[in-house]
């Protein structure tokens, strides 16, 4: 179904998500971030209340492992979920339920997590932990390193439909939807993350700068998703999340 890699940039403190998928809009489903906190990513049977509620616990105090422990605790069909987390202080936390589809797996590394399930191959993951772990240059190209990593290894078993990258600064911010330096999806392309002109000609944002992008194929209009729940306990609650389906 779905790989995807969580991390905290050594050097800027930045966190990040990246994601790849053969289904529509990963972007709206599997990557969640708060500036100066850390980042989720929720796949598999997708449950979307592990982005907030997870955030919801690090913005507390807790680290990685206790916040995916406290959600996974409430979730009576967690072992259909496949969960990553990376703090504020580069701890990670992952889990791949045991109901996931073959081939799945994550392996974690210093402030980064990998996570895929139902993949072609078994060598999915490793590849894309050494993609990062060997990579070089700005934090935006190693994160898409990883993505094209895992497509060489075999990538998802269905194909590929869209593509993902969310990154948000090292830096608290006054709300949870501030600090966003890296904001690009691509809902529906035959080639999301290797050939699309989302990934393959972006402006690589300079300090104090953000970009920010939503493309489609041609016949597709695209789809900006409202995305963000604010935290419980924290902000004010406008909506709540929902569950969705077989998907990510």
């Amino acid at each position: 179904m779905t790989y995807s890699i969580v991390a905290r940039d050594p050097e800027s403190g930045q966190f990040g998500v990246a994601v790849q998928t053969c289904w529509f809009s990963v972007g709206a489903i599997v990557p969640w971030a708060i500036a100066g906190v850390g980042a989720v990513a929720t796949q598999a049977m997708v449950e979307l209340a592990y982005g907030p509620r997870c955030l919801d616990k690090l913005v507390t105090g807790a680290d990685a492992r206790r916040s995916l422990d406290a959600v996974r605790a409430g979730d009576e069909a967690s072992g259909l979920r496949q969960v990553a987390v990376v703090d504020g202080g580069g701890g990670v936390s992952a889990f791949t339920g045991d109901l996931c589809i073959d081939f799945a797996g994550h392996q974690t590394g210093d402030g980064y997590s990998v996570q895929a399930n139902m993949m072609a191959s078994a060598d999915v993951w490793p590849a894309m932990a050494d993609a990062f772990e060997t990579g070089k240059g700005p934090f935006p190209e190693r994160l898409l390193g990883v993505l094209r990593a895992g497509e060489r290894a075999g990538g998802d078993a269905r194909g590929r439909m869209s593509a993902a990258i969310l990154i948000v600064k090292a830096d608290r911010q006054d709300h949870p939807w501030e600090g966003r330096v890296v904001d690009i999806r691509v809902d529906h392309h035959d080639q999301p993350s290797t050939n699309s002109h989302a990934f393959s000609s972006w402006p690589m944002p300079s300090s104090g700068s953000s970009v920010a992008r939503t493309l489609s194929s041609p016949a597709i209009p695209p789809v900006r998703c409202a995305r963000w729940s604010p935290l419980s306990a924290v902000y004010p609650v406008t909506r709540t999340p929902a569950s969705c389906g077989p998907g990510p």
